[in-house]
């Protein structure tokens, strides 16, 4: 279980939230347990998920968009795991496996 201060959230940054958010998504847990585990209030999860989604949104759509991006060559004899995690927000994640 995490430690955490009295107020967590003005004490963590943004890519401590991130982190946070990344392992209440691979966890599988209720928001409730979750919370819990971290230390942290259930209005507090939502708010820092929300500011969070409203920057990467913002910062989105600074960023050029392309239709392609270029995962370079593959070769046929390589037989090394590739994995891919594409984050577009809103819930929406992308993974692709080979291997």
């Amino acid at each position: 279980m995490s430690k955490l201060t009295s107020n967590p959230s003005s004490e963590l940054r943004a890519s401590e939230w991130k982190a946070m958010m990344h392992r209440y998504e691979t966890r599988g847990q209720s928001v409730t347990e979750f919370c819990l585990r971290e230390g942290i209030s259930v209005a507090t999860f939502y708010y820092r998920r929300n500011r969070l989604q409203e920057s990467s949104t913002a910062l989105a759509s600074t960023v050029p968009v392309s239709d392609f991006i270029d995962a370079g060559p593959l070769a046929a004899e390589v037989q090394a795991r590739a994995e891919i995690r594409i984050d577009l927000g809103g819930g929406v994640v992308v993974h692709v496996v080979r291997g």
